[in-house]
């Protein structure tokens, strides 16, 4: 079928989002909005729950939202939205629907699975309408299920309805080589529709609100991660490798976030002998500050669709040290701009030592990191998503 379109003046872009709670996908998307300044397109943000730390920070961009059809019966059971059940992925199903034929635009781009894989099940009434598709590929959803399921067996399955899925999409954009290539390799999506197109990350708003706040411990050395408390981000990784610093070197090691891992990591750190000198304020809504302070910054995730707080640590001036986990190998240049650590405690535990002790290197690699912020700039993704635009409306 042509789907070929006469030349509008103006298209219309829809942005599909579960909520805008504080994640990495989500700062994604209020970054892409508040920079999205273009002739050609006009952006809104459609949401399946109404909520979020980020709410306040997307400006004047129209916000769409539809109730649920079980909102009501969700608030007389005391139910939360985000229990993963089939109720919600249905009702997803229809939020989404109505979303779209109010708006009615001419590219919808989903972010996560939970709008994803509902629009799937629409994706013929897309096509009736001439609307075209982008799925924006955050993290390595492949990698995820596979170490779910801990079976590949188990995992065929699932992973043969996210291939039906992402392949009725007219584009999918990955934000680092190891998410495009994983895309090929489970979901069997040619080269030809895979764009990589990185994390906007706003490194002036980051200095500026870096500055705004002044930390009461900033003379006291300190080694800084920030993310989720969860088992992916391997912060139990981290406290070990820390331990084996802190024998040799007085510091402070400070995790900002939240999640379900917390008392654990409260628990190893006991059990470590490094309570004391381990600090879990929990979530941070300017964890930039900190940044600018650390002597180091640390990701040990077992795996990182990009890595936005390693370019985030990068624009505060802190060294950065990642184990090679996906996202993070397209960011970081092995001992230019920062160190990839090998995947166990006693080599992190050495490349913190270092740069504590190497003042000549750590310099060197804040500079190095600073010339290559300009890549992230807000303003060149938002025109890379401008080309992409370009090509599904068949406009380049």
């Amino acid at each position: 079928m042509d789907r070929s379109s006469k030349r509008k003046a103006r298209y219309e872009v829809l942005f599909l989002c579960p909520s805008l709670v504080g994640a990495g996908v989500e700062r994604r998307v209020c970054t892409l909005l508040n920079h999205f300044d273009s002739d050609r397109y006009a952006v809104s943000l459609g949401l399946l729950r109404l909520e979020g730390e980020f709410l306040n920070e997307v400006g004047n961009v129209r916000i769409h939202h539809v109730e649920p059809p079980h909102a009501r019966l969700n608030r007389l059971l005391s139910l939360p939205p985000c229990i993963p059940t089939a109720i919600n992925f249905l009702a997803a199903v229809c939020q989404q629907r109505r979303i779209v034929a109010r708006v009615q635009p001419d590219i919808v781009v989903t972010f996560t699975l939970e709008t994803t894989l509902p629009l799937s099940l629409i994706s013929g009434t897309l096509k009736e309408r001439n609307v075209r598709w982008v799925i924006s590929e955050d993290s390595n959803t492949s990698e995820a299920t596979l170490h779910w399921c801990k079976n590949r067996w188990l995992a065929s399955p699932i992973l043969a309805l996210l291939r039906g899925a992402y392949r009725k999409a007219d584009a999918v954009t990955a934000v680092s080589t190891a998410v495009g290539k994983a895309l090929r390799t489970h979901y069997r999506i040619p080269d030809g529709a895979i764009t990589v197109i990185a994390n906007p990350v706003d490194s002036d708003r980051i200095r500026r609100s870096a500055e705004k706040t002044r930390l009461s411990d900033a003379n006291v050395p300190f080694v800084l991660a920030v993310g989720r408390l969860v088992k992916v981000k391997r912060f139990d990784l981290l406290l070990r490798a820390f331990a084996e610093v802190r024998k040799q070197r007085a510091m402070n090691l400070v995790i900002l976030g939240e999640g379900p891992e917390k008392r654990m990591l409260q628990r190893l750190a006991e059990r470590l002998g490094i309570a004391r000198d381990v600090t879990l304020p929990g979530f941070v809504s300017n964890p930039w500050a900190y940044m600018q302070h650390a002597r180091v910054f640390v990701l040990t995730s077992k795996t990182e669709g990009f890595g936005n707080v390693l370019v985030e640590a990068m624009a505060g001036g802190c060294p950065v040290i990642s184990t090679d986990s996906g996202g993070p190998g397209d960011i970081i240049v092995h001992d230019r701009n920062g160190i990839i650590a090998a995947d166990n405690p006693h080599a992190i535990a050495v490349a913190i030592l270092e740069l504590f002790d190497d003042e000549t290197k750590r310099k060197r690699l804040i500079r190095a990191a600073a010339s290559d912020l300009s890549r992230y700039r807000p303003e060149r993704i938002c025109e890379a998503f401008c080309r992409l635009f370009d090509g599904v409306l068949g406009l380049s």
